[in-house]
């Protein structure tokens, strides 16, 4: 099983750090935070080619594992990690994957790594997933007993089971059907 390990020089900004700043700062110039995010992620990416952790092809199926080595202990939101990480999600889109949509990266797991006082990073590993694991459509349909409809056709779960593979259309939309 192919995998890939970079690492990113520096943790992303939380996004609540950057509400409120001027969109030039956060999207726009040379300079922006999008910019720098990117920036280090074609570096790391390049740097693991060269140290031979990537081979350098291409993954069709992916799960990515984010971990973070912040430069102290103290608590932070994870989901605001994964949210700093879409700059440099979006670079490598074209060149680890061919787009991070989930018909790609099957699976995005975000962890906090031990402090590293002196680095601070993120290290990002990519291994490969079979076709045979994962559909890429990823639908699934509840049913068994205790399956219930409410307005608007939700389904409501009281112990039933998930089929793999199926999809549940729910009532149709056109007009007298």
């Amino acid at each position: 099983m192919r995998t890939a390990v970079l690492k990113i020089q520096g943790v992303p900004p939380s996004p609540n750090l950057l509400s409120g700043r001027r969109w030039q700062v956060v999207r726009g110039g040379p300079h922006s935070v999008r910019e720098q995010w990117a920036a280090l992620a074609l570096a790391a990416a390049l740097e693991a080619r060269r140290l031979g952790n990537w081979d350098g092809r291409m993954f069709q199926r992916c799960a990515v594992i984010v971990v973070a080595h912040w430069p102290d202990r103290r608590r932070r939101d994870l989901d605001n990690l994964a949210a700093g990480m879409k700059w440099s999600f979006d670079r490598l889109s074209g060149l680890l994957w061919p787009d991070d949509n989930p018909s790609h990266i099957a699976a995005l797991t975000v962890l906090a790594g031990e402090p590293d006082r002196v680095s601070p990073h993120v290290t990002v590993i990519v291994v490969e997933v079979p076709d045979a694991l994962v559909r890429p459509t990823g639908d699934a349909v509840v049913s068994g007993e205790g399956v219930g409809r409410q307005a608007g056709g939700r389904a409501v779960v009281r112990g039933g089971t998930i089929r793999p593979g199926t999809r549940d259309r729910g009532p149709s939309k056109r007009a007298g059907v």
